[in-house]
């Protein structure tokens, strides 16, 4: 019974902290559906309240931002305010955060009785 709610609370949640909506997930969203078709990239930096992650696509000349919202995906959309301070490609980016927190369930779920 733990299990299931513990699986299913991941689910509604993702690997996120709170019970918001996290930018990391909008961010490969974005950077898998734009990378059919563009050079994509994933910025990540710090806001007032902690780390973020947005999508960058490169449509020539420049690299522009992807927004995610209940509508869909937009292209050219606006940074979200935060300071950039590290790019990664997609899959640098998965290995670096959905990776790491999918060992770490795992590891927790082998630790309950």
């Amino acid at each position: 019974m733990r299990k299931t709610v513990l699986i299913i609370a991941l689910l509604l949640c993702g690997c996120a902290q709170t019970w918001q909506p996290k930018c990391r997930h909008d961010a490969m969203y974005a950077a898998l559906v734009v990378g059919e078709f563009y050079p994509v990239r994933i910025v990540s930096g710090t806001t007032k309240t902690g780390r973020h992650a947005q999508a960058q696509a490169y449509i020539a000349p420049e690299w522009v931002w992807l927004d995610v919202d209940k509508q869909g995906l937009i292209v050219a959309g606006r940074q979200d305010r935060f300071e950039p301070d590290r790019t990664y490609t997609v899959w640098e980016y998965y290995l670096n955060t959905f990776a790491e927190d999918s060992i770490k369930w795992q590891q927790l779920l082998q630790t309950r009785p």
